[in-house]
């Protein structure tokens, strides 16, 4: 019981903040760069940017009468992106909240994530695809389908750190590497048990920590690709993990309605926080490390702090073993109503809200729908830098001229054309290699 007490004075935590203003179950959440403001998108049709300074900032925006499946910051905190039903919104981060849509999929997307560079954005659907698309241009680039694809619904997708690998998870029991260049499959991560919900990479880029529908975390080497840590720390399934930029941290949200914080250098679960009344559903470390966020379906949203001194981030940031953690091992238990006075945060009313995109024509709002527009891949790393040196074109720029919707609708059906065209040819590979199988037998 000592060694315990000790891993939580290494991993003090407090809670700072508690944000009140959703009427739905929090979705996701996202630390803008400067760490002082927080997107949290609901079921309730609408996201918000919390200022985490002062709640009088704070922001809920609006778009379509449908929930919002994920949000987040671009690396340079000047956009905010946004996904509903078969669309993303792509919005400048202003008071004004001018944004643009387009139809990214042929079903829901789940989720919508940068490139580090801010160049490219990647989406994660229920079409069972993921697609790269040019963030300045904010056309189609390539899709993540076809041989070696998913066979079920995308649930995330994400990139590396240094954007040269992306990580994928579906409801088709597999965690997949894809070459974000190239487009092509690299290796693939086969589940038996369960379903991976959520997938990050580790800060060195080494590893990536998997979230189990089967109340499991687990840590795969991806020098050795294999599984180098596992964790049944939760009972029933986690929704969403976090790494702490120092890499020795790592924390999960729960259907159980806790989250845990999980020791990566020694090996086990260090602490569960028990605030949240319901399923925790989405968590996430800020850039630097000081804040934590969770969201849950009891609709709130906590900011706590770590208190993890950065001095001592060199001493702790050591390599991870294998590790099996056993589930049976207690571990201290820490509840919000340990705190005294939290600083609480209502939002009574709309600050902004975009009326639906078919009736906003005449607001001063970028509208352009622009539906797997440029369905051209560009598939040979030189082709990617001369396709690079093109882009002039910048988000903020009030000229953007939109394109008429019967061009929208021809490209929808191209795409979905193509779509289906990949999935005739996987079908014709399969029977060609199911009647070798039987010639030979």
């Amino acid at each position: 019981m000592k060694c315990n007490v000790h891993y939580v004075y290494l991993f003090n935590v407090s809670l700072e903040q508690h944000f009140v203003g959703h009427k739905g179950s929090v979705t996701s959440l996202s630390f803008s760069p400067s760490g002082k403001q927080l997107l949290s998108s609901s079921e309730d049709h609408t996201f918000m940017n919390w200022n985490l300074n002062s709640s009088s900032g704070s922001l809920r925006y609006k778009a379509k009468p449908l929930p919002i499946s994920c949000v987040c910051f671009s690396p340079n905190g000047n956009l905010i992106a946004s996904t509903q039903g078969e669309f993303v919104r792509l919005w400048v981060s202003t008071i004004r909240g001018k944004s643009t849509e387009f139809k990214a999929h042929f079903s829901i997307v789940r989720s919508v994530q940068f490139s580090p560079d801010n160049s490219h954005f990647l989406t994660a659907s229920d079409d069972k695809s993921l697609k790269i698309w040019v963030t300045a241009k904010r056309k189609f680039l390539s899709s993540l389908s076809g041989n070696g694809g998913h066979t079920n619904w995308v649930r995330f997708g994400t990139y590396s750190s240094d954007g040269h690998l992306i990580a994928s998870c579906s409801d088709d029991k597999t965690i997949k590497l894809w070459d974000p260049v190239t487009s092509k499959l690299i290796h693939t991560f086969h589940e038996v048990r369960g379903v991976p919900r959520n997938i990050n990479f580790h800060p060195s880029d080494g590893c990536i920590g998997i979230a189990m529908a089967t109340g499991t975390v687990k840590i795969y080497d991806l020098k050795m690709m294999k599984l180098l840590q596992y964790y049944p720390c939760h009972d029933g399934p986690v929704n969403s993990i976090s790494f702490h930029p120092n890499g020795s941290y790592l924390i999960s949200a729960g259907n159980d309605s806790t989250s845990k914080v999980i020791d990566l250098i020694e090996g086990r679960a260090i602490l569960s926080l028990e605030g949240h009344k319901k399923a925790v559903t989405a968590v996430t470390f800020s850039k630097t490390g000081k804040n934590f966020a969770t969201g849950s379906a009891d609709r709130n949203v906590f900011v706590w702090r770590t208190n993890l001194n950065e001095d001592n981030w060199e001493s702790s940031n050591k390599s991870m073993k294998e590790s099996f953690c056993d589930d049976s091992v207690s571990i201290p238990r820490l509840n919000t109503s340990h705190f005294g006075n939290i600083k609480e945060s209502r939002i009574s009313k709309e600050v902004y809200c975009a009326k639906d995109y078919e009736d906003n024509l005449k607001l001063d709002v970028d509208t352009t729908e622009l539906s797997c527009e440029d369905s051209k891949s560009y598939k040979s790393e030189e082709d990617m830098k001369n396709y690079k040196s093109e882009e002039t074109v910048n988000l903020s720029n009030d000229d953007v001229n939109p394109i008429s919707h019967s061009i929208n609708e021809l490209m929808s059906q191209v795409a979905f054309l193509t779509n289906k065209l990949t999935d005739m040819e996987l079908r014709l590979t399969q029977m060609e290699e199911l009647i070798k199988s039987s010639k030979s037998v």
